[in-house]
C-alpha cells in the first residue's frame, strides 16, 4: 500500500496512541522511547518508526502494537485485525520514515445485529451490515472469512 504524503496527520488520538506505545515499548533507559511517529487518518493508524531504531520491523512488533492499542482506542475507535502485517510507503518521505505499520479501524464500537435476515442482509444495496459504519461489499472483497468464538452470535 502506497499512500501520498499529507494524507495521514499526527491528530490528538495519535498523540495519545504515542503515550500508549512507548511506556510498553521503550523502558526508561531505552533510545527507542519517542523514536516512532503515529499519524492517523480515516481508514485507519500508522506507526512510523524513525530508522536507525531499536524497533524491528516484523509481524511480532506489529501483533504487539495491534494487542496495546486495541483495548486503549476502545470504544472510539475499533481496529480490525489483519491476517497479517500490513507496510505502507510514504511518497516524498525521507528514507528514514518512508514506511509505516498500517492498522485498520472504524470508528465506533460494533453492536449486535438485530432484526430479520432479510432486513440485516439490506440485499437491496448488494451489502452485508456488519457493525456500525461497517459494511462487507461482496464486490470488493476478493475473499471473505466470517469467524468468531463459540456464543459470540
Amino acid at each position: 500500500m502506497e499512500l501520498p504524503y499529507g494524507e495521514a496527520t499526527h491528530s490528538e488520538i495519535a498523540v495519545y496512541a504515542e503515550k500508549v506505545l512507548n511506556p510498553v515499548l521503550a523502558p526508561e533507559e531505552s533510545t527507542i522511547r519517542q523514536s516512532f511517529i503515529v499519524t492517523t487518518n480515516a481508514d485507519g493508524l500508522f506507526v512510523t518508526p524513525r530508522f536507525p531504531s531499536g524497533l524491528i520491523m516484523n509481524s511480532e512488533l506489529y501483533f504487539k502494537i495491534f494487542e496495546i492499542l486495541s483495548p486503549a482506542l476502545y470504544p472510539a475507535y475499533t481496529m480490525v485485525r489483519p491476517p497479517s502485517m500490513q507496510l505502507c510507503g510514504w511518497k516524498d518521505k525521507p528514507l528514514p520514515i518512508a514506511r509505516a505499520f498500517f492498522f485498520p479501524w472504524k470508528e465506533g464500537s460494533n453492536t449486535r445485529l438485530i432484526g430479520s435476515l432479510g432486513k440485516v442482509l439490506n440485499l437491496d444495496n448488494h451489502r452485508i451490515h456488519l457493525m456500525n459504519g461497517l459494511d462487507y461489499d461482496p464486490d470488493k472483497a476478493v475473499h471473505t472469512i466470517i469467524s468468531g468464538n463459540t456464543g459470540s452470535g
